[in-house]
């Protein structure tokens, strides 16, 4: 049988046509289109335009029609609130079983006449009840949502054959960090936004006149580490404007400017993370680079046992979100 997967985050999306006979990609699309267009335009107008392109695009290329095709399996950020089909995120503690059976499919026919797998995301929500009476720091620190970084789980998990009782860091546009408990249920989630703050300083402050594009070309670990240290001891703010001096007064070279400025802007994310691991629990880092090995670097400084720290590696992780949604497909089609 042939399917297409669709991974829409924030600012990206990415469609793959694919067998699902070894899960063997056949055709691949992708727009510069995501949720923040909603938040931008206030429409999905977009985030419609671009899915239904992505298709065209695949069907084209493989020489398929549309009854050729199974299913359509949306993971991310097209199930919420700003997408194009809202399905409500289930309440954590959450695994693969309770995401399946919370995926609702439908047929959008000014996008596509093949059905729409739209696979719900993970949230945390305190019982206002029994939390109200306490800190009120504990209830906003608790309080967080996924959309598709649960399905990134399910695939890396099924792939690496682990069931679970292991902690995550899947950094991109935004980072999200959430610990698996023994029974493979996502239990709490902490989320940073990271490349997107990244993006956003580099490209519309002074910042942008001494940074390379993209930020970081080559990963120099002295120079990411030394970004960090600044921003833990002296602040996210001072640290990153820190940054252009180093360019401009003491010689940095565009390289390692960005390596500090990554350094700096990602302290906050990765202090997150370290205090989100359990000791002697497997960390396991997906997303694509190189923030995937910037982050492996700076938790290893910041004190994560680099013996406990899995990289998922660029192929796995590219992966792990078709993989995971087709695990979903098949709990919530019984086959």
């Amino acid at each position: 049988m042939l399917f297409i997967s669709v991974n829409c985050g924030t600012t990206n999306m990415r469609c793959r046509l694919y067998s699902d006979d070894g899960l063997k990609v056949i055709a691949e699309s992708k727009r510069k289109a995501g949720v923040r267009n909603t938040a931008f335009e206030g429409k999905s107008d977009c985030l419609r335009k671009a899915l239904r392109d992505c298709i065209d695009d695949l069907l084209s290329e493989s020489g398929k029609k549309e009854s050729d095709i199974e299913r359509v399996i949306s993971v991310g950020t097209l199930s919420s609130n700003v997408g194009i089909y809202h399905v409500h995120h289930i309440v954590a503690p959450a695994g693969l079983k309770e995401v399946a059976f919370a995926a609702k499919t439908v047929v959008l026919e000014d996008i596509t006449r093949i059905p729409i797998l739209f696979v719900p995301g993970v949230k945390i929500m305190p019982d206002r009840k029994t939390e109200e009476t306490r800190d009120r720091m504990r209830i906003i620190e608790k309080l967080d949502s996924m959309s598709g970084e649960e399905c990134e789980a399910f695939g890396i998990m099924e792939r690496l054959g682990i069931s679970g009782n292991v902690t995550f860091c899947l950094p991109g546009s935004y980072n999200k960090t959430f610990n698996v408990d023994g029974e493979g249920r996502i239990i709490d989630m902490y989320t940073g936004m990271c490349g997107e703050f990244m993006t956003s300083i580099a490209e519309n402050t002074l910042l942008g006149h001494t940074l390379p594009h993209p930020v970081v070309r080559k990963i120099i670990p002295e120079k990411l580490i030394e970004g960090y240290i600044y921003s833990k001891e002296k602040g996210t703010s001072p640290a990153l404007i820190k940054s252009r001096m180093l360019a401009v007064n003491y010689g940095y070279s565009e390289d390692e400017t960005g390596n500090y400025f990554a350094g700096a802007a990602l302290a906050d994310d990765i202090s997150i993370t370290a205090g989100a691991t359990v000791p002697g629990r497997p960390l396991i880092i997906g997303g694509p680079s190189p923030l995937r090995e910037i982050f492996r670097i700076l938790l290893g400084y910041a004190g994560t046992a680099t013996e406990r720290i899995i990289d998922a590696g660029e192929e796995l992780s590219s992966l792990s979100s078709l993989i995971g949604g087709h695990a979903v497909w098949r709990l919530n089609s019984g086959k």
